[in-house]
C-alpha cells in the first residue's frame, strides 16, 4: 500500500509564530530608520524567506535595507520566541496520532526552524525530516523547497499532503505536483485567508486543530488513490 507523507509549514501551522515575526523585524527595520507596521508586513510577506521578504520591504518603500539588518534578525526573533511562542493549541495530539511520515518544509533558516519546534515541543515528531528554504536555490513560491523534502524522504511528490497558512507556500506545493491543505488556525489568518488559500490551490481548509486529523487522513486517502490510477 502507497503511504502518504505529510509536509507541514512550520511557521503559522505548528508554531503560532508569524506575529512575532513580524513584531521582531519591524522593531529591527525601525532600529535601521524603516518604518512599516507588522500587520502591513504580514500582508505581503507570510511564506517567504527572510531574504526575500527583505527584497519586498526595499521595494515597497522605495529604500535599500540595509546590511546590518539582515544578521540582527534572528537575536531579535528569538528573544520574543523565548518569551512567548507556543505550538498552535492541538498539533501535539494531531502529530501524535497521525501515523504517517511526518516533516517540516519552512522559508525560514534552519536554527530559527529548530529553536521553534524545541521551544513548542514538537521537535521530536520529525527527526531528521526537517527541510529549510536555505537548502534550494530557490524559495516559496518556487516548488524547490516540496521536491526537495520529497527527494530526501524518497517518496514521489504526488504522494504527499501538505499544509500550508500562506499563498506563497500553496502555489509552491501546487507547482511541486503535492496536494495542499489551509490552514487557518494562526493568530495572524483574517477572515479572507480560507478563500485566498482555496484560490492558490488549496484543495480543504482546516480551521483549527481539533479538525486536523480527519482532514488530513481524507487528504492521505485520495493522493493514494491518485498515486494508484
Amino acid at each position: 500500500m502507497l503511504l502518504t507523507v505529510v509536509i507541514f509549514d512550520c511557521d503559522g501551522v505548528l508554531v503560532d509564530s508569524e506575529r512575532l515575526a513580524a513584531r521582531a523585524m519591524c522593531n529591527v527595520l525601525a532600529g535601521a530608520g524603516l518604518s512599516i507596521s507588522p500587520d502591513e508586513l504580514m500582508r505581503f510577506c507570510v511564506g517567504l524567506s527572510q531574504r526575500d521578504i527583505l527584497a519586498a520591504v526595499a521595494d515597497r518603500l522605495g529604500r535599500p535595507v540595509p546590511e546590518t539588518v539582515m544578521p540582527a534578525l534572528w537575536p531579535a526573533t528569538r528573544a520574543l520566541f523565548a518569551a512567548e511562542l507556543a505550538a498552535m493549541p492541538g498539533v501535539a495530539e494531531v502529530l501524535r496520532a497521525l501515523e504517517l511520515p511526518v516533516a517540516v518544509a519552512s522559508s525560514s533558516p534552519p536554527e530559527r526552524i529548530a529553536f521553534s519546534l524545541e521551544r513548542a515541543g514538537l521537535h521530536g515528531h520529525f527527526g531528521d525530516n526537517v527541510f529549510s528554504s536555505a537548502m534550494v536555490a530557490r524559495g516559496k513560491p518556487a516548488p524547490d523547497l516540496f521536491l526537495h523534502a520529497a527527494r530526501r524522504m524518497d517518496v514521489p511528490a504526488a504522494s504527499c499532503v501538505v499544509v500550508e497558512d500562506s499563498i506563497a507556500g500553496t502555489l509552491a506545493a501546487r507547482a511541486a505536483g503535492m496536494r495542499v491543505l489551509g490552514f487557518v488556525g494562526g493568530s495572524h489568518s483574517d477572515a479572507g485567508l480560507a478563500e485566498r488559500l482555496r484560490q492558490a490551490g488549496a484543495t480543504a481548509i482546516i480551521p483549527h486543530w481539533a479538525e486536523g486529523l480527519p482532514a488530513l487522513r481524507r487528504a492521505a486517502r485520495m493522493s493514494d488513490l491518485k498515486m494508484q490510477r
